[in-house]
């Protein structure tokens, strides 16, 4: 099976570190992505899923004083993929999120690109299942 390409993907980016999300956007650029919202907090990333369809979404677990498991709970309600960007271990997530991809900072394009394209190929696997 052929990896899904990135090219033209709407993605939402959840992280609260400023350089972090400048670096996610350039390189998400480069792979030919369309970086759609960009947002370091819970609420705005909830409001944008109801006004924006999108691809996938790259989650940093921990946004400041709050975490980003209720955007990952209505991103799974979606069926839409999601990654977590991270410096815990696996074992450190919610147990019901533990399975789901993690792209650990720090990481290169390389890194992103193929945990996205991963993401992407494990949620039109389980699409075509149902």
């Amino acid at each position: 099976m052929n990896a899904p390409s990135l090219q033209g993907r709407r993605v939402l980016i959840v992280e609260d570190e400023l350089l972090i999300r400048l670096l996610l956007e350039d390189m998400l650029d480069d792979l030919g992505c369309e970086v759609v919202v960009t947002t370091a907090r819970t609420d705005e990333a909830l409001a944008a899923l109801q006004e924006r369809s999108i691809d996938v979404a790259l989650l940093d677990v921990n946004l400041r004083n709050e975490l980003s498991y209720d955007i990952a709970d209505e991103l799974e309600r979606r069926n839409v993929p999601f990654v977590f960007l991270t410096g815990v271990k696996r074992t450190d997530l919610d147990r019901d999120f533990q399975d789901r991809p993690i792209l650990n900072k720090p990481f290169r394009e390389d890194d992103l690109a193929r945990i996205l394209k991963l993401a992407l190929s494990k949620s039109s696997s389980s699409d075509s299942n149902e």
